[in-house]
This record gives C-alpha cells, structure tokens and sequence, in this order.
C-alpha cells in the first residue's frame, strides 16, 4: 500500500513539473511573440515627412515637415560636458495649448566615449534596459528631473557606430513641461499634454535613423612630406602647416610640425601638432609616456580613456584620448630612436580639427 502511495506521489510531482515547465515555456513564447509584434507595429512616417541628411555626423533620419532643425545643437545640462548634434523640434500641435514647453525637442547626438545611454542624461535613471530597433540592438534609459514647478523627462537610445565602437549616438526625446494645476490658474484652457502621441512621434523617428558610412574625399586636400624623417600625412585645405625646425625649448623634442586651422587663433586652439622627440634609450612608447607625462598627457592625472595599442606599416603605436583642462587625442609612434607625438586639444569635441584629427591620422605613413 505504502509502494502504490508512493508511486502515486512521484507521478503527482512529475506531472506539477511538466505543468510548470510548460507554463514557464509558453509564457517565453507569448513573451517573445508581444515582443516581436511591436516592433513590427512601431509606427512608420507619413508620406508628408522630409529626409534629413548629416554628411557631418553621418546619419540620416527622416522628420515631420514643420519640424524646425537646428544643427548647432548641443546638450550641455551634465556638469561640464557639451554632447554636440542635430535637434528637430516638436511639431506646434503636439504642445500648444497644453503644458508641455516648445524646448522639448528630439536629437541625434554623438559622443566619443564607451557607448551607453547613461552618458547621455542628468537626472535620476528610472529605467534602464535593451531594445532592438529595425535590426539595430539600443541601450534605452529614461531619467527624470524637476524643480520650481518644472519637470524635465528624457529618453534615450544609444547605439555605436558600425564603423567604431568609441563612437556613440544617442536618440534622445527631451520633455520640458509644467505644473498643470499652476498654469490652469491662469488659463483654465491649458491640457495635459498626450505622452502617448508624443512617444508614437518619437518611434517614428527612431524607425527612420539609419547611419551614414563616412568617406573621406582626399582630392582636394595637401599633402606634408618630411624627408628627414621619412613620414608624410595629408590634412584638409582649410589647414595651413608651420614648422618649427629644432623644437622648441623644451629638451629631447626635435622638431614641431602645427597643422593650423586658418579660421581660428590656432595658438589658443584648433590646432593639430606632431612633435618629433629623440628617443635614444629607446624607452618603449608606455614608458617613454610615463616619463614624458607632461607633454604625452598620459598618467593619472589625465584620466586617459580609449587606450589602444597596434602596429602601424610595422611601427609599433598607441593612441588615446584624455582629458584635462580640454578634450585631448594622442598619438605615439615609434621609429628606430625617436617618437613621433600627434595630438590636439581642444576646449569643445565640436570643433573642427577634433573631428579632423582621425581622418588626418589615417593617411599617415613612412616613405622610406
């Protein structure tokens, strides 16, 4: 008797795990179904809408025609940090008449750091997940913020380039609105404004973003050639080269070559410098960074970020941003007993010469 009630037991317990695992299934399944059927119904543009093409910051994205764009855009609410793009304004319907601000806006920005939505946004993170888009997988984070009766809502999504993973741009849907009660004092016609046609605008715009692959077009750009040293590099023609043959002061560097940007006072900024410095112990480029701290910008002090270490044409190089009093990139490249030091500092990732300054490094080479 004890046997059957036994085996009766083990069926039982079999029978509440196939029950759980089929629910635990099924519920996947239905999970995954939901999540597959909205994407597919994310809402698509109008035949109204523009195209909007950025050659700039490579990218296209297509928007209501009386959206107004502004490309001198920049974010500049986190402390100490400008994240530069395009922004394209609400259309009037979605605020007018209700307490949603006319700042509130959607933009393409890009910046040059590890890729993630939280480097997009002040304020306190209230999500913070994984969603993929047209294909495209995006970090989602939507934070929050208020004060004296105003009250700040941003989304983000983040994705990196296709062509570098140290370049990051965030879709970001910015809501400024106000107190309602407080503005109904005033005007009792003043409405809520529709977060869910909003949020249906901003997923129109998201299922349009497709990035642009950059090309550099060389044709009409110079071309500096050191036969002393046996390097060359092209940089555009917006960019005038002065040489400064011995060095300056500063002991072990050899020889200056500035590459100015003729718009600017380039002495003050904009200015791209390869530095020749001797290298006669033949200190490994770490080390000879380490030791030359103050010129290479490298240590703790600088907060160095995007360390890279590769051999170019067979010369062994590093390259890495920091960041100090501006925004810098460094170069260092080793030849037989000197070291070859490409950089710029700028004071805004928007300048020129900070966007340049990859392009012009990818046409470096030796002659000899």
């Amino acid at each position: 008797m004890k046997q059957a009630q036994k085996g009766f037991a083990n069926i039982v317990l079999v029978v509440i795990l196939v029950g759980i695992l089929i629910g635990v299934v099924g519920y996947w399944i239905i999970s995954r179904n939901m999540e597959r059927k909205r994407f597919i119904e994310r809402p698509q543009p109008t035949l109204d809408w523009k195209t909007y093409d950025s050659p700039n910051w490579h990218f296209t994205m297509q928007y209501p025609a009386d959206s107004q764009i502004d490309e001198n855009y920049h974010y500049d609410l986190i402390q100490n940090v400008s994240i530069h793009g395009v922004s394209f304004s609400l259309p009037v319907k979605y605020w007018q008449g209700t307490n949603l601000g006319s700042d509130s806006k959607i933009s393409v920005e890009v910046n040059e750091k590890t890729c993630g939505a939280k480097n997009f946004v002040n304020g306190m993170i209230k999500q913070d997940t994984t969603e993929v888009i047209n294909g495209k997988t995006y970090n989602k984070t939507i934070s929050t913020d208020a004060g004296a009766g105003n009250f700040y809502t941003e989304t983000v999504y983040s994705i990196s380039a296709p062509w570098s993973k140290n370049v990051c741009y965030g879709i970001r849907l910015f809501l400024h609105s106000s107190n309602l009660s407080v503005l109904q004092e005033n005007n009792p016609n003043i409405k809520a404004y529709d977060s869910i046609k909003i949020d249906e605008l901003f997923n129109q715009f998201l299922s349009t973003f497709k990035f642009i692959q950059p090309t550099i077009n060389t044709s009409n750009w110079k071309t500096y050639t050191n036969s002393q040293y046996g390097f060359e590099f092209s940089y555009p023609s917006i960019y005038k080269t002065n040489v400064i043959s011995g060095g300056s002061a500063i002991q072990g560097e050899i020889s200056i070559v500035r590459i100015l940007d003729i718009t600017k006072d380039a002495y003050v900024a904009n200015t791209l410098s390869l530095s020749i410095w001797d290298n006669s112990k033949q200190l490994s480029l770490l080390d000879w960074a380490t030791q030359n701290s103050r010129y290479s910008n490298y240590g703790p002090n600088s907060f160095n970020t995007d360390f890279k270490n590769e051999v170019i044409s067979g010369h062994k190089t590093i390259s890495y941003k920091w960041q100090g009093e501006g925004y810098g990139k460094t170069v260092l490249i080793e030849n037989n007993q000197i070291v070859l030091l490409l950089d710029t500092v700028v004071a805004d990732q928007g300048e020129r010469v900070w966007k340049d300054f990859d392009s012009i490094f990818s046409t470096f080479k030796f002659t000899n």
